[in-house]
């Protein structure tokens, strides 16, 4: 199809004139595809440098708040790296839900990004709580036990106080429910709300177990380190009264993970990969009661 015609009889200027409007059409039509080349690749640099600072400031921020539960959590020292473990347990346990069952359709990127955020801060409010008690290595008194147990409150005000700053939406959000109900039962005998089965957020549910696991297979004040082995099954006598069955039974799936990131020879390589992906309890007090016989700390 023509993009012009002449009609007959044209004069040579007139032919001339048209040829030369059609030459200045074309010269235009290139110099726009230039630019649209050069705006394309303008564009490509902004989103490529955006995502860098977006990277940046990520892992600035995931550096700061694990410094922040770092802080908190070296004033017991015995957790050694006990923040790195409930890390990926948390993380192991997640996936595995996301990939089958009853929670598969709770659990999506979002949701593991920011319970890889979260779950190291579920114990900040312990900044609260006295060194005498912390540390004490024998049972606690009732009044010293109410003491320790302020710690789901202080942490979880915190982290909604922080969130404020940022609006609703982030990570601090799930980071908060897990510093105030990592210590509920799936049988509702926890504390500090009395929840029950669904009625405790997912990601603290998650929590409470790893964070039992992780005080079970490691030494404190008050006991040695169980064996893996032991540790599990008393987790399972834990099934539907302190722990949810579904995250059991994913715990029993991924066990093995489990005692090979324990015994260092393991998924270290894994757990590196998913941090670079972002740049994108009952705990050790609240053992199931054969499991700490000298406190809940």
């Amino acid at each position: 199809m023509a993009d012009d015609y002449l009609v007959k009889p044209f004069t040579h200027h007139e032919l001339l004139w048209k040829v030369r409007v059609h030459v200045r059409l074309a010269n235009a039509q290139r110099q726009l595809m230039v630019a649209n080349e050069r705006l394309e690749l303008h564009a490509m640099d902004l989103e490529r440098l955006v995502a860098e600072r977006t990277g940046q400031l990520t892992a600035t921020q995931d550096m700061a708040v694990f410094a922040l539960a770092e802080l908190a959590d070296s004033r017991d020292p015995e957790t050694g790296e006990h923040l790195h473990r409930i890390r990926y347990y948390a993380q192991a346990i997640a996936e595995e839900l996301g990939s089958h069952g009853p929670y598969k359709d709770l659990i999506d990127e979002r949701f593991l990004k920011d319970l890889y955020r979260s779950s190291p801060l579920h114990d900040i409010g312990k900044v609260a709580v006295p060194d005498c008690i912390l540390q004490k290595p024998a049972r606690l008194t009732p009044d010293e036990f109410e003491t320790m147990k302020k710690h789901v409150v202080v942490g979880a005000l915190t982290l909604e106080r922080a969130g404020g700053f940022v609006g609703q939406g982030t990570f601090m959000d799930m980071a908060a429910d897990i510093a105030r109900y990592h210590h509920e039962r799936f049988d509702g005998t926890g504390y500090c709300a009395g929840l029950r089965g669904d009625e405790i957020p997912l990601a603290a549910r998650i929590v409470t177990l790893v964070d039992v696991y992780d005080a079970l297979t490691s030494r404190r004040v008050y006991k040695p380190a169980f064996e893996l082995e032991y540790a599990k099954e008393l987790i399972l006598r834990g099934v539907g009264t302190q722990f949810d069955p579904v995250i059991v039974e994913a715990f029993l799936r991924r066990f093995e993970d489990f005692q090979k990131f324990k015994e260092g020879s393991v998924a270290n390589r894994r757990f590196q990969e998913f941090r670079d992906e972002l740049t994108l309890s009952a705990s050790s007090e609240q053992a199931v009661q054969p499991m700490a016989p000298c406190g809940p700390c």
